[in-house]
């Protein structure tokens, strides 16, 4: 757990009791905090949360040390705590403020690393990338954010201690003292409205600003959205001068700069001369294409810490890959399975569906499907009803259906590839339309009927 020693003795408003905010209750407990005020405006979640859950209206602000807006909330109800603390003058964080000022005050910070990737997709798999490499060498590594524990309840600084964080954008918006040694941007496009793309270019600029100095900030130049900050961030205009490097990363193309991967082979261009970084096409966990950039960035990242190329490639090939992120469960009656379960956002989802080239997508709502647009040869969208559908859930319904078209195309050899059932929803879990292991079950199933008929 990190230490909060600087709010022994006081009182402390915490406003999100996500896994976030209950971090930050345990860790203000532990730390000596005299009162923790708490609320979360879900019920399950303040049952989850130890003592008693004070809403904010009653709450003794004039008398508070901080307030705690966790789990990334900025709207709502913490807008209203933010504008009433900024009244009183009372300091606002969120648990990325309080996770790097604990890592400043700790003595230490000279010591350990600090990793950071942010984007519309791609993050958890670089991340597992990095971490696999680190491993490899010996390093000690604590993971953090959405793919491991709330940064909080990591464990406390150590001497060589690299920390990976998983940051959304929405968590960056009101970061303020998170200072990150290697800030990593990938795949920041996606589907935004011109306002968001606005906001999202502050924040992930600012991520790269709050990096240490001397530390190398990485930009997945595959979309729009990174191109721009990676420019302006060369160019000067984002404060960036003598802070370190700017390594552009793609997965797509040659790039006159950077780090990128085609194909399995990964190669480093600097000043004009591209050296070849070694070949991992054969390794497992890189099934498909839209991986090339997760893997430049976390090689980049790595070189960047001084871990020689010759060691990183020979970590990648026993990289097996993370469950639910683009992983093949086999195949049946001439169907591949794959499970892309983790796929939570349209921008994710749309990734998956691109790197099949005979795909029938399981996944989201209507929503969902006009904002990835028409790379699946059909699409089977969970809750849509069919006439036998009647007690039967969400995600077995369209499964049948799009185990019944994948079918019927390979019987008339629509494609020279087998088709694909993919699965990648684009739409969180909490929209109460699948669980994330049942996709696996259904496949199972199959499966098994194939072999009891064989």
């Amino acid at each position: 757990m990190i230490p909060l020693e600087k709010f022994a003795g006081q009182k402390v408003g915490v406003l999100g009791l996500g896994p976030g905010g209950r971090a930050a209750v345990a860790s203000l407990h532990a730390s000596g905090a005299a009162e923790v005020y708490a609320w979360d405006a879900h019920t399950l979640r303040r049952k989850e949360t130890p003592g008693d859950c004070v809403p904010p209206r009653v709450w003794p602000m004039e008398e508070m040390t901080a307030v705690i807006l966790a789990d990334g909330g900025r709207g709502g109800l913490s807008r209203g705590v933010a504008e009433r603390a900024g009244e009183l003058k009372i300091p606002v964080y969120t648990e990325l403020d309080l996770f790097g000022e604990a890592l400043a005050e700790s003595g230490l910070r000279d010591d350990i690393k600090v990793i950071a990737v942010t984007g519309a997709a791609g993050k958890s798999v670089t991340i597992s990338i990095i971490s696999h490499i680190l491993d490899e060498q010996g390093w000690d590594v604590s993971i953090g954010g959405d793919l491991g524990q709330p940064p909080l309840a990591l464990d406390a600084p150590s001497p060589g201690r690299v920390y990976l964080l998983e940051v959304p954008v929405r968590r960056l918006a009101g970061m303020r003292s998170l200072t990150v040694d290697i800030p990593i941007l990938l795949n920041a496009a996606g589907p935004r409205q011109s306002t968001e793309i606005a906001l999202a270019m502050r924040a992930l600029i600012r991520i790269c600003r709050a990096r240490a100095v001397g530390g190398t900030a990485i930009i997945g130049v595959d979309d729009p959205i990174g191109q721009e900050v990676c420019t302006i961030l060369r160019s000067g205009k984002g404060d960036a001068d003598g802070k370190g490097q700017i390594i552009p990363v793609s997965g797509e193309a040659t790039i006159g700069h950077g780090v990128f991967v085609l194909e399995g082979a990964a190669y480093s261009i600097q000043r004009g001369k591209t050296q070849s970084l070694g070949d991992f096409s054969r390794a497992k966990g890189f099934l498909g294409a839209h991986f090339n950039q997760d893997a430049a960035a976390a090689i980049a990242a790595c070189l960047s810490i001084g871990i020689p190329p010759a060691m990183i490639i020979k970590s990648l090939h026993s990289y097996e890959g993370l469950a639910g992120r683009f992983e093949c469960l086999g195949a049946a009656d001439g169907i591949v399975f794959i499970d892309d379960s983790y796929a939570s956002n349209p921008a994710a989802a749309e990734r998956a569906i691109n790197a099949c080239p005979n795909v029938f997508w399981i996944g989201g709502d209507a929503g969902t499907r006009e904002q990835i647009g028409d790379g699946a040869v059909g699409s089977y969208l969970l809750g849509e009803q069919t006439k036998d559908g009647e007690g039967v859930s969400p995600l077995a319904q369209a499964f049948k259906a799009a185990c019944d078209d994948a079918a019927a195309s390979r019987d008339v050899g629509a494609e020279d590839a087998a088709p694909v059932v993919l699965f990648a929803p684009g739409v969180a879990p909490l929209a109460g339309k699948y669980r994330r292991d049942e996709f696996r079950k259904l496949v199972s199933d199959r499966m098994e009927r194939q072999a009891l008929h064989a």
